[in-house]
């Protein structure tokens, strides 16, 4: 296996993990958007929230793109609250 694809599970495993997550308020599901062929992975939330439900929730809470460079790897990730 070469290093692509062990960083690849090691990615998919964590943020499968964390999807699996359901807010803890509001009708708001989690969803994991993987992208194998450009190395971009994203955990999305949507749903509804707020007193009876009125508050639209459509949002990226973390996003993650590994790169290769010359001499390894970069992994560029943002935690968006």
């Amino acid at each position: 296996m070469d290093i692509t694809e062990h960083y690849r599970q090691i990615i998919e495993k964590i943020m499968k993990e964390y999807a699996g997550y359901k807010p803890s308020h509001g009708n708001i599901d989690t969803e994991l958007i993987i992208d194998i062929e450009r190395n971009h992975y994203e955990l999305m939330h949507v749903g509804w929230d707020g007193q009876d439900g009125q508050r639209r929730v459509h949002g990226a809470s973390f996003i993650l793109t590994l790169s290769a460079i010359k001499y390894g790897f970069s992994m560029t990730a943002h935690h968006i609250r």
